[in-house]
């Protein structure tokens, strides 16, 4: 592990792989850090990939600023991040879940920096009705915060955990990181935010562009509905489009599945 220090503040990164290989880029999901490619990421390096992956502030050993945990941060943060370490070649751009939305926006702001797009299971838009909008309001927001969703961010991260095949100790880790009150200051900040906005014309710009791009979804995710998952495949038109039988929200990362060998395969052919 190695931190940068960005304007944004520290960012916790770890570099996977030959120093000269084309770079490809793991982008985590919403609350569950870098770790998450724990598995993933040592597979892509042994293909030959310089791997890097990252902690999104407000999660992980990155910064706890104070916000807002908006698009822009988050877009900014990893720019920044390519910058300081010297990246100036198109980078393989792939994002897992909220992930993903970010990877996207930060195509749709740096094209010329993307040499393609993987997107796995990613998030479009909130459900209606909105089930932010109780979170909105001060101190109501700060106590739900505190007395619930951080005990069903647990819940959820232990079945995600469990799913892809990660170690026992990752739900440990990840109970840690949410009984920070840093973390749930950021992660309230992120619900505040236009962060999770919907990203449907994110999509269809990126879907424009012509880079290649993929797609892939677990038939029983149970995160990302498969009605989310059609308007951004209409939107994003990927070439390569992968709906991967009795796979969930956690399980597509998972050994079994082998969605690291559809990264491998499409990453190369980019």
């Amino acid at each position: 592990m190695s931190q940068i220090r960005l304007s944004t503040g520290v960012t916790n990164y770890e570099l996977l792989g030959p120093e000269h290989g084309p770079i490809a880029v793991l982008v985590h999901g919403i609350s569950i850090p870098m770790w998450t490619w724990d598995r993933i990421g040592p597979v892509l390096a042994a293909s030959g990939f310089r791997v890097l992956k990252y902690d999104m502030l407000g999660r992980g050993e990155s910064a706890y600023p104070p916000g807002p945990y908006d698009r822009s941060l988050l877009v900014k943060q990893l720019s920044e991040l390519l910058d300081g370490l010297g990246v100036s070649e198109k980078i393989h751009l792939v994002g897992f879940s909220f992930g993903g939305a970010v990877a996207t926006n930060f195509t749709s702001l740096f094209p010329g920096r993307v040499a393609c797009l993987a997107l796995i299971a990613p998030f479009s838009r909130v459900v209606v009705p909105d089930p932010r909008v109780p979170m909105r309001l001060p101190l109501v927001g700060e106590a739900v915060m505190r007395f619930k969703l951080s005990g069903d961010l647990i819940a959820r991260a232990g079945r995600l955990i469990e799913g892809a095949g990660l170690t026992a100790a990752s739900a440990e880790r990840f109970r840690k990181q949410v009984a920070r009150p840093e973390f749930r200051r950021a992660f309230l900040s992120l619900l505040r935010s236009d962060a999770l906005n919907d990203y449907t014309e994110v999509y269809a710009k990126v879907g424009a562009l012509n880079l290649p791009t993929l797609l892939a979804y677990g038939s029983k995710d149970q995160d990302i509905s498969r009605n989310s998952i059609e308007s951004v495949r209409l939107a994003l038109k990927p070439q390569c489009f992968f709906e991967i039988a009795d796979a969930d929200h956690g399980s597509i990362l998972h050994p079994s599945v082998r969605i690291e060998e559809k990264l491998i395969d499409f990453l190369k052919a980019s």
